[in-house]
């Protein structure tokens, strides 16, 4: 990415493996979904 532009996404996880725990544990995600590039200056 260039300038102020930002990248917006989301992981997919399987829902099946979240565990009790909060937080995200990173080895679990299969994805990530691109919900948009935007400009948070501009």
């Amino acid at each position: 990415m260039v300038g102020t532009l930002r990248l917006i996404y989301r992981p997919v996880v399987d829902e099946r493996s979240v565990g009790a725990t909060p937080g995200l544990d990173w080895s679990q995600v299969t994805a990530v979904e691109i919900l948009e590039v935007e400009d948070y200056h501009g």
